[in-house]
């Protein structure tokens, strides 16, 4: 199972209301394996979209990227005291753009 169709629907839902800028974080855990075997793995997904800083004469507009979701994801590690537990590496996954 993915946390991924309840972020895009939540994504969706903010956009439809004119927020320019969301970002949402949900965690949860989903079942791995066959019957069998089967064990529960802790997870977290997030997705960020629109402007980097809030609207703003003395503020630019320029639009998140990956490293703002990476420092959001290091902020909410490190709140939950996890930070040294985890690090980055590159990855693939279908459903993402690679790189």
């Amino acid at each position: 199972s993915s946390l991924w169709p309840g972020l895009v629907k939540a994504l969706q839902h903010h956009l439809n209301r004119q927020q320019s800028r969301v970002r949402l974080f949900e965690s949860g855990l989903r079942f791995v394996g066959q019957l069998e075997g089967l064990k529960q793995e802790a997870m977290l997904a997030g997705a960020i979209c629109g402007k980097r800083l809030p609207e703003g004469w003395a503020n630019g507009r320029d639009g998140v990227d990956f490293f703002d979701a990476k420092a959001d994801v290091e902020a909410v590690l490190a709140s939950a005291g996890a930070l040294g537990d985890f690090s980055f590496v590159p990855g693939e996954h279908p459903a993402l753009h690679p790189g």
